[in-house]
């Protein structure tokens, strides 16, 4: 595979993906459907309107409008085209080709369009604003884009891309002038930065810039609205450049498209079985969980058999995206690898990559290279120790919870953990000789229907000073502390909760944006998050194990003799 086609594949898996979008105009026609004669209503099957003028004026009375009144026009007025004007009917077209919908705002002079716009605008893949939603001011527009940055923020980030499509020339003015605007603001203070000096790019995020055809004195090429919906796939596809983003975001496509199928399955045919099967067990809200592995399991196959994993993180698109980079020195300032090695190992792992040689560069003046281990390899792939540390620490997190509280994803309003196997505690008030973490380890079946004050069993953890196993974050700017799971019987502790009378588990408390967990002693305990179950489970086992472990006394010579396992 080449570096060419691995970019084609993400451009198909984009346009796999995208279904939606939203523009954002006051000066929007259907000028393609206006005629002199009348004729009957009609609307693009795939197109939603706001638009007034899409009812013709003869086909029902003009409603009373008070003169002092700009807001709105009368229906049996046509409205005067400019040329800044957008064709309504050839925007949704252009999009309809693509298989997306776009839906369309005209926001009137009073309208408030930041919040008007904000429920679609929270499902829409792609933000479409024009720079001037009041003549000759981009106030509403700028509030409009910061509102929605803000709220994304709020919610820990989404996947945004956000075209500002004018008339107005000068896009790098227009950057810098959103720019200072985003910065007046908490929310998205700091964020943001201008590249290429026409769009801005922020976490997950991309704003940019793009003239409409016809601008007078545009700095760049002016896109018409049939061609507008391919260049945004392009501009979504740059969004999501990378291995792992170009994987999500085809996976997410094909379960998108089998969305409805699998809702199919899930028929009311089967409600009296599902029933009858929670009538049966022994504890009936065993059920719930059944069900949500019945569904996550459909969504994982979908995913599976489309072969997204194979396609898009295989040998070859890796080879593709390594190949994509031939300016960079895969290495780590001292020795570096080629890339005949650096592809064996992508295809073969430990052993071709033990096999190989390694070149000295950079600082490696004489004397072999202090050859790079396998298990440091991600460094060649980041320009400094720092960089690669940090993202070794988020995928960590990444493959080990399943909740964090200062993790990616937004927790659902009204939600508050609760202590079972696997939720992760940090004491408040520690006292010297105790260990500041502690991870539960109360299986599941006794977390639920408590009966009164339960007691809990924990593992103490520590900050590790060499070997670790779970990073830890504490701090919304920390990527995580390195920690290690005391693994023995003795450093066990038991500690009495009271449950909550109503749903007969021990949940936390939200105490100045913290989740607390309060024991029957009054100590407190912060939540730092809810490992995987099977994480969990692993550590338990482990400490099981350890507990059956048995002591013989065995002739050294003899036991140093075994195999290992």
């Amino acid at each position: 595979m080449t570096p060419a086609e691995l970019q084609g594949l993400r451009k198909e898996a984009v346009q796999r993906f995208l279904q939606s979008a939203l523009l954002i105009d006051d000066d929007i026609e259907l000028i393609s459907a206006i005629d002199d004669e009348p004729k009957k209503a009609t609307r693009s099957s795939g197109s939603v309107l706001t638009l007034e003028a899409a009812v013709p004026a003869a086909s029902k009375p003009a409603p009373s409008v008070d003169a002092g009144d700009t807001s709105r026009e009368p229906l049996s007025v046509k409205r005067s085209i400019s040329k800044n004007s957008l064709d309504a009917k050839a925007i949704t077209d252009a999009f309809l080709s693509h298989s997306v919908i776009c839906g369309i705002f005209r926001p009137a002079p009073n309208d408030d369009a930041a919040k008007m716009s904000a429920g679609a605008a929270a499902h829409a893949d792609i933000i479409i604003v024009d720079w001037y939603l009041d003549r000759g001011s981009s106030q509403r527009a700028k509030e409009t884009v910061r509102q929605l940055l803000s709220e994304d923020a709020r919610r820990r980030g989404r996947l945004r891309l956000i075209v500002v499509y004018t008339s107005n020339p000068g896009r790098s003015a227009m950057a810098t002038e959103l720019l200072a605007f985003l910065n007046e603001d908490k929310n998205t203070a700091g964020l943001f930065s201008i590249r290429d000096a026409v769009w801005l790019e922020g976490p997950a995020t991309r704003i940019v810039f793009i003239n409409k055809s016809g601008t007078t004195g545009a700095d760049q090429e002016q896109v018409a609205e049939a061609a507008l919906p391919e260049r945004l796939v392009e501009e979504f596809t740059r969004l999501v450049d990378g291995l792992l983003p170009t994987f999500a975001v085809s996976a997410i496509a094909v379960v998108r498209d089998a969305a409805l199928h699998i809702l199919a399955l899930f028929n009311r045919s089967l409600d009296g079985a599902f029933v009858g099967h929670r009538c049966a067990l022994p504890d009936p809200d065993d059920a719930d969980a059944f069900a949500v592995e019945l569904l996550s399991d459909e969504l994982r196959n979908v995913i599976e058999t489309n072969g997204i994993a194979e396609t898009f993180l295989g040998a070859k698109a890796i080879g593709a995206w390594i190949a994509g980079q031939p300016d960079r020195i895969f290495g780590d300032g001292v020795a570096m690898l080629g890339a005949e090695l650096l592809h064996a190992t992508v295809a073969n792992g430990p052993t071709a990559f033990n096999k190989g040689k390694q070149v000295k560069y950079g600082d490696a003046t004489k004397g072999a290279p202090t050859p790079i281990k396998i298990l440091n390899i991600a460094r060649v792939f980041y320009d400094d120790d720092p960089s690669v540390l940090a993202n070794n620490k988020r995928l960590a997190r990444l493959s080990t919870f399943r909740n964090e509280a200062l993790g990616g994803a937004p927790m659902p309003q009204g939600w508050v953990p609760f202590l079972s196997i696997g939720t992760v505690l940090k004491r408040l008030n520690p006292s010297a000789d105790q260990p500041p973490f502690l991870v539960c380890f109360q299986p599941a079946c006794d977390s639920v229907r408590l009966s009164g004050d339960t007691m809990f069993p924990f593992q103490t953890a520590r900050i590790a000073d060499g070997k670790f196993h779970l990073v830890l974050k504490q701090e919304l700017l920390d990527e995580g502390a390195l920690v290690i799971v005391d693994g023995k019987p003795r450093d066990a502790v038991m500690i009495l909760f009271t449950r909550d009378e109503a749903r007969k588990r021990v949940f936390a408390v939200k105490d100045d944006g913290r989740y607390i967990f309060v024991d029957k002693d009054e100590n407190k305990y912060q939540w730092i998050g809810d490992l995987k179950p099977m994480k969990a489970q692993s550590f338990a086992s482990q400490i099981g194990a350890r507990m059956h472990s048995v002591g013989v006394d065995d002739l050294e010579w003899l036991r140093r003799s075994q195999p290992e396992d």
